[in-house]
């Protein structure tokens, strides 16, 4: 009897403990409504004293986030993050000519930085073309974001952070 009353009582707090990981895990479409209020203007800096703005447009009725990087004296990027039934996507207009497409990695913590990782890409001749592969974004409260886009060429694959700041929106 001890025995059994163990076994349940394991069971109740394991399936306790599952309950508040669920409720804790980002829902794209929360997620996603979220995003939206980047609208506006930003600041971007980078390692290596690289600077621009980033903007931030809800278009297509509501449908997408559009969000336009300019790098001081390089190429603009734009990135579109949108709704895929239940998951969140990034797709990734680079300068380097070609499109990846990231996907939210499912369960994530609504307080832990929400990750993408490398679907596929248009354009890309193979994979040691150079490609965006993973993006890593922290929204560290309404005025600050933190993005950590990841560059994969060759096999060898390297992080650049962005620290973007709120001007207006």
């Amino acid at each position: 009897m001890k025995t059994t009353l163990k076994l349940i009582l394991v069971y109740l707090l394991f399936t306790a403990a599952n309950a508040n990981e669920l409720r804790a895990q980002h829902s794209p479409d929360e997620y996603f409504e979220r995003s939206k209020k980047r609208e506006g203007s930003w600041s971007a800096t980078a390692e290596g004293d690289i600077r621009g703005e980033v903007t931030y447009e809800v278009r297509s009725n509501g449908s997408i986030l559009l969000e336009t990087l300019s790098p001081e004296g390089e190429s603009t990027m734009i990135t579109i993050y949108h709704l895929d039934g239940n998951q969140l996507m990034v797709t990734h207009y680079c300068s380097a000519g070609n499109q990846p497409r990231l996907v939210a990695k499912p369960g994530q913590a609504v307080d832990a930085p929400l990750e993408f990782s490398f679907l596929d890409a248009t354009n890309l001749g193979d994979q040691n073309t150079g490609h965006m592969s993973a993006l890593k974004m922290t929204l560290i409260d309404e005025n600050h974001i933190q993005q950590e886009w990841t560059w994969t060429k060759d096999g060898q694959a390297h992080a650049q952070t962005f620290y973007l700041e709120r001007i207006r929106g």
